[in-house]
C-alpha cells in the first residue's frame, strides 16, 4: 500500500472538495494526548455532518492512505457515524417492545377504551432509552387513544408509518398512578416484519447498520 504524506494528501483531497477538511482537526486526531484526539474526532464529526460531500472523499483518502494508524482508525470511525446518519435518514420507525392490547374499562369489545400493555422492553432500543417499562400500559399516542379490538395493530402500523428519529409522545399508566407522558425518539425498524424475529432486536439493528455501512462505503468508493 502507498502511504501519502499528510500535506500532499490534504492538497489532493481539497481539489475534489468544495470546502477543504480542516487540517488542524487531522493534526488533533493524530495528537499524542488521548483527550485531544477524542475532542478532535468529535469536532471532525461535527464538521463532517455539516459538510458531508466535502468530508467523505477526504476521510476515505485518509482512512485508506494515511501513514498514522490512529488517523486511519479515527477517520473510519467518523465515516461510520456518517453512514449511521444516512441509515437513519429513511425507513420505518420502531420503539422496541413486546405488547398486547388490554381493555381499560368494562364494556362492549368494539367500543371499550383499549390500552397497550408493555410485556417486555428490548435492550438498546428507543423504548429502553425513554424508560418505558414492562407492565406499563400505553393509553395514547400523541394524544390519541384507541377503542375496540385491534389497538395493537393500529399502534404498530402508526409507528411503522413514521420515520426514524421522529419524536412521539406516549401517555402511559404505570402502577395505578396518574398517567405520565413519555417523550420518545423513534429508531429504525431493522427488518420489515418483527413478528417472530426473537427477542434480540439490538443485535438485529446492529447487523442491519453493519450491512448498511459496508454498502454505503462501497457506493462512496465507487463515486
Amino acid at each position: 500500500m502507498i502511504y501519502w504524506p499528510l500535506p500532499l494528501l490534504m492538497a489532493v483531497c481539497s481539489l475534489f472538495a468544495s470546502e477543504p477538511l480542516p487540517e488542524q482537526l487531522i493534526r488533533g486526531i493524530a495528537s499524542e494526548d488521548f483527550t485531544d484526539r477524542e475532542a478532535a474526532q468529535a469536532q471532525l464529526l461535527e464538521w463532517s455532518l455539516k459538510n458531508p460531500k466535502s468530508a467523505v472523499s477526504a476521510l476515505l483518502g485518509l482512512s485508506d492512505n494515511d501513514e498514522d494508524p490512529e488517523v486511519r482508525k479515527r477517520c473510519l470511525l467518523v465515516l461510520r457515524e456518517l453512514a449511521d446518519a444516512d441509515y437513519l435518514s429513511d425507513g420505518q420507525g420502531y420503539i422496541g417492545i413486546l405488547m398486547q392490547e388490554e381493555m381499560l374499562e368494562p364494556g362492549e369489545e368494539n367500543k371499550a377504551p383499549m390500552g397497550i400493555r408493555v410485556l417486555d422492553v428490548m435492550p438498546g432500543t428507543p423504548a429502553e432509552e425513554a424508560d418505558l417499562r414492562a407492565g406499563d400500559i400505553i393509553i395514547a399516542l400523541d394524544g390519541e387513544g384507541w377503542k375496540g379490538i385491534g389497538a395493537v395493530s393500529v399502534f404498530g402500523e402508526t409507528i411503522a408509518a413514521k420515520k426514524p428519529l421522529e419524536k412521539i409522545k406516549l401517555t402511559v399508566s404505570r402502577g395505578g398512578a396518574d398517567p405520565l407522558d413519555i417523550a420518545l425518539k423513534l429508531g429504525k425498524r431493522p427488518i420489515a416484519d418483527l413478528r417472530g424475529a426473537g427477542g434480540d432486536l439490538r443485535q438485529l439493528a446492529e447487523l442491519a447498520k453493519e450491512r448498511h455501512f459496508k454498502e454505503w462505503l462501497r457506493k462512496q468508493r465507487a463515486k
